[in-house]
């Protein structure tokens, strides 16, 4: 559960690659392209509570939302880094956060308390379930703050009916837990204990006890690199999942394991199992031979990293939107309409002669194409990878996000 930050740059990336679109309806990209340039960041004191080691700890976010958006009930997401819950900072998660923020989302970076192992030494077993209770209250207490906001005038313009919790390693770990973690479930007596001690399911993190009037339910979570606990925590019923992880993860198991040699866990292998047997919506892109970071920044995952998050697009836009799916609002935006996209050896391009066609890589290389009639081949000195696709269209430059796989 290491720090990923390269992760967080590969994911940044992606966003570079979007068309901007002037107006706040789903057919011009909102939830599936970069819909807003400019966007503020608010820091806000959601909660504060006491450290393992006893020291009192005020719990931060960093609100991330569109300054020119006039949406009032926008989704929002809950975002966790990583950093084996020893080490990471909400500053970590800032480029994907920006990245969500400007398709149309409003996006909170959290604090959430860390286990002192400079002050306490190696933690055990049991010192690390704790850290990862302390974490799920922490961050049940920013959903609750955010809830109440709502009543409060709704500053941050959110749908209170639309959160989402999403990390990476030790982030997603704490979301997984916050989201599935309940009443119903069955816990072991070191659980049930620090749980009693420490204000039950909700914790007792709220900056503000009339807080807890509200509840913590979510709509679905992010997993990067996750696992969950015990598997009975997901009942039928419960919220959608998406989840991406190298099969060989060498620190939280794909399967089942000792996450970081301590605690055991599962991983998004068994995850989705237990999701598809109880009828519960979910997404598993399993990487194969990739680790625990490598996956989502390595150039032979791309296609994989693009796979996943045009899938979580799509499920934002088909919940949010009311249409079929995210290619079917892009297919009526102002963006060229590519196909097939992901495209492997060739693609075509619809409607007006295309002049002029040039594919530019995440690291601004160009790659000029030639073809008849909008119809264009890929050479062998194209890696696969994401890629911007700009076509002149008499004398318009004209912009898309394609995927070119192997």
């Amino acid at each position: 559960m290491t720090n990923p930050k390269f992760l967080i740059i590969g994911l940044f990336l992606l966003a570079t690659l979007s068309l901007a679109a002037q107006n706040f309806d789903c057919s011009q990209g909102r939830y599936s392209d970069t819909l807003f340039s400019e966007i503020s960041v608010q820091t806000i004191q959601f909660g504060q509570n006491i450290t393992a080691s006893g020291q009192q700890q005020s719990l931060f976010a960093d609100v991330y939302q569109q300054e020119e958006d006039v949406a009032t009930n926008r989704p929002l997401i809950i975002l966790a880094f990583g950093g084996s819950f020893i080490s990471g900072q909400r500053g970590d998660m800032a480029p994907l956060a920006a990245l969500y923020a400007k398709k149309g989302h409003v996006v909170a970076s959290i604090d959430y308390r860390l286990y002192p192992v400079f002050v306490l030494g190696f933690p055990d077993e049991k010192a690390v379930a704790e850290t990862i209770l302390r974490a799920v209250h922490d961050m049940r207490a920013a959903v609750r703050y955010f809830k109440a906001s709502v009543d409060q005038g709704n500053p941050f313009g959110i749908d209170p009916k639309e959160i989402y919790l999403g990390g990476i390693s030790a982030g997603s770990i704490t979301a997984i837990q916050a989201t599935y973690l309940d009443d119903r479930d069955s816990l072991n007596v070191l659980m049930e204990t620090f749980l009693d001690e420490h204000g039950g399911q909700e914790g007792d993190s709220s900056l503000d006890s009339t807080n807890l009037r509200f509840d913590s339910r979510v709509q679905g979570v992010i997993n990067l690199s996750g696992a969950i606990l015990d598997t009975n925590f997901i009942q039928a019923g419960d919220p959608p999942i998406f989840s991406m992880q190298g099969t060989d993860d060498d620190v939280v198991p794909f399967w089942t394991g000792n996450a970081a040699g301590l605690l055991p866990v599962y991983g998004s292998g068994i995850i989705h199992r237990v999701a598809d047997r109880l009828g519960i919506r979910n997404l598993l892109v399993a990487v194969e031979g990739g680790t625990h970071t490598d996956i989502y920044f390595e150039p032979q995952y791309a296609a994989k990293l693009a796979e996943y998050m045009a899938a979580l697009d799509d499920f934002f836009v088909t919940t949010l939107c009311g249409v079929t799916s995210a290619t079917e609002t892009i297919a009526h935006s102002d963006s060229p309409l590519v196909f097939p996209n992901p495209f492997q050896d060739h693609f075509m391009v619809a409607g007006d002669r295309v002049n002029q066609a040039v594919l530019i890589d995440v690291q601004g290389h160009q790659y000029p194409l030639s073809g008849q009639e909008n119809h264009f081949q890929v050479g062998s000195a194209i890696p696969p990878g994401i890629y911007c696709l700009q076509l002149l269209i008499g004398h318009e430059w004209k912009v898309q996000k394609v995927l070119c796989i192997p």
